[in-house]
């Protein structure tokens, strides 16, 4: 049994689904089973010494050490003979400066450089320290300093092995989670394309959806760790997420305008609010007057205040107004709702600072409800717009011959005497079924049909090549042509009765057609009933000389 139409939209997004529930599943569970090998990469984190505490007290990474704002963190290890060969270390910085020494000798450092008078972003990176052969014995010390006290004394661990090893155990690792961002921003490149195919205001809440994902996964990539793996620029490292943080929720507030449909000027100072937190964080980053991470709170709050307001006015929408086209945009941020606040309870009372698998999981079922939404209407519209096609279509159609009907001719010659310079070289022509009424009652009805049906088919083939043809009554027809010589209309006339001769000499009934036909004139025409009446009277005038003729 074939599945009804309305259902085929809803099997595509199941298919589409589980193909992508099924390669997220496979990344998942499948990770290592085909994978490149792998060397051995070993841990660094055991038997720390604090060189901050007066006792020299032992620490085990990852660790949280309070010290004194203006003083740096400073940690200490004895190498073991796996520093005998060549090695390479992997440490990680949440948003700090990092010195590396051997024996109190510097080796490597990471220092946040003001250029000229603009203040660089300080950013969460890797950083990879080839320790020389010989190393074995030797003290390593690592030294932190962070300008913020909620990540001063934030130590991550430590890791040591081959640097291709080491990379490539960061790429497995962040794997599934990079795709999926990859997957939200190829998505919203898709619809930002694609949404130029659609109708103007399908097209502003697709392309705003597609903005949406793109900054959304800006932001996720961003958070991923993995974001210096694509540039090297630690101003963009260090930049990205935020400003596209303060970016999002703009192309989400457009397409809930979008979808509401109405003017709302709350919305509109979000919008402002935006906009302007956007250029003061950038500013004030850039003159050192505040860090990004340090704005931060005030982006958390407006995005926090824009969902609130958002959920008021669904509800207000959809229980209030009895609206349903705000129904797929409220699960959908429901959805967004609940895990971006366990997101923000992890970051705000864990101090967990990287973006986990909560807020993808947001992601996700947001863009997927209201992409699915978005489809439905979207389908929705096209049918409801194909419906309306075909009611025009037979509203302006004769269903009998298929030609154009008495509604479509005067629509067509008001629309022609609305537009003046239209009505150069118009030329009106009507014509007559003889006898279709004794047609009708000698031969029947379906004698009658077909002789309509021969008339029009012989109307349309000599005259359509000049204009349209319309059926206009029972027994009438006509045409508005368009015809520099009188003397062209007359030969087509004359080649048009001998057609007409020849298809009643077929005929079991009498076939025949009067015709009378008026050019536009402007001085005589002031409206269609005029120009009408000229040509019908022309008519009538052959219509007599025909009956006369078959008297005499």
């Amino acid at each position: 049994m074939l599945l009804e139409k309305k259902w085929v939209h809803k099997v595509y997004i199941f298919i589409i689904f589980i193909m992508i529930g099924f390669f997220s599943l496979s990344l998942t569970l499948g990770m290592n089973q085909a994978s490149l090998s792998q060397g051995v990469i070993k841990d660094l984190n055991k038997d720390w010494i604090n060189k901050n505490s007066l006792s020299n007290d032992k620490v085990d990474l990852p660790e949280e050490i309070s010290v004194g704002e203006d003083n740096p963190v400073v940690i200490e290890k004895n190498l073991n003979e796996s520093f005998k060969e060549e090695q390479t270390l992997l440490i990680r910085s949440s948003l700090a400066n990092v010195q590396v020494l051997l024996d109190n000798d510097e080796i490597y450092r990471s220092l946040r450089k003001r250029n000229s008078l603009l203040n660089r972003p300080l950013a969460s990176t890797w950083h990879l320290v080839s320790l020389p052969r010989e190393s074995n014995t030797k003290d390593l010390t690592l030294v932190y300093f962070s300008p913020f006290e909620s990540m001063h004394g934030t130590l991550n661990p430590v890791l040591y092995g081959n640097r291709g090893d080491l990379v490539l155990y960061l790429i497995k690792e962040n794997a599934f989670i990079v795709i999926t961002d990859l997957m939200i921003l190829f998505l919203g490149i898709i619809l930002v394309m694609f949404s130029f195919n659609f109708s103007e205001q399908t097209r502003q809440s697709v392309f705003s959806i597609g903005l949406f994902s793109i900054l959304l996964s800006f932001w996720m990539l961003s958070e991923t760790k993995m974001l210096q793996f694509f540039t090297a620029n630690e101003v963009i490292i260090g930049s990205l997420a935020y400003v596209s943080l303060s970016l999002v929720s703009i192309p989400l507030i457009i397409y809930i305008k979008s979808i509401i449909n109405e003017e709302n000027k709350i919305f509109d100072f979000f919008i402002t609010a935006f906009i302007i937190n956007t250029l003061l964080v950038i500013t004030m980053q850039l003159l050192g007057i505040k860090e990004f991470f340090e704005t931060m709170g005030i982006t958390h709050l407006l995005i926090s205040l824009l969902i609130l307001y958002s959920f008021y006015i669904s509800y207000k929408s959809i229980w209030k107004k009895k609206e349903k086209n705000l129904k797929y945009f409220t699960l959908g941020i429901f959805a967004l709702t609940v895990f971006s606040a366990l997101e923000l309870i992890k970051f705000y009372v864990f101090g967990i600072q990287t973006v986990s698998l909560f807020v993808r999981i947001g992601a996700i079922l947001f863009i997927g409800i209201i992409g699915y939404g978005s489809i439905k209407a979207y389908i929705d519209h096209m049918e409801k717009s194909y419906r309306s096609e075909v009611y025009k279509e037979l509203a302006y159609k004769d269903s009998l011959t298929g030609a154009k009907n008495r509604m479509a001719f005067q629509k067509e010659i008001e629309y022609l005497f609305m537009n003046k310079y239209l009505l150069n070289e118009l030329c009106f022509i009507i014509f007559d079924l003889n006898n279709l009424k004794k047609i009708n009652d000698e031969f029947g009805h379906i004698y009658g049909d077909q002789g309509i049906i021969a008339a029009y088919n012989c109307i349309e083939e000599y005259f359509n090549s000049f204009g349209n043809c319309y059926r206009i009554g029972g027994d009438e027809f006509a045409c508005l042509l368009k015809i520099e010589d009188e003397k062209v209309l007359e030969e087509r006339l004359q080649e048009f009765k001998k057609a007409i001769n020849e298809i009643n000499s077929n005929f079991d009934f009498p076939f025949n057609i009067a015709s009378g036909y008026a050019f536009y004139d402007s001085e005589t025409d002031y409206s269609p009933k005029e120009l009408i009446h000229r040509g019908d009277q022309e008519m009538y005038k052959e219509k007599y000389s025909q009956k006369h003729h078959r008297e005499s």
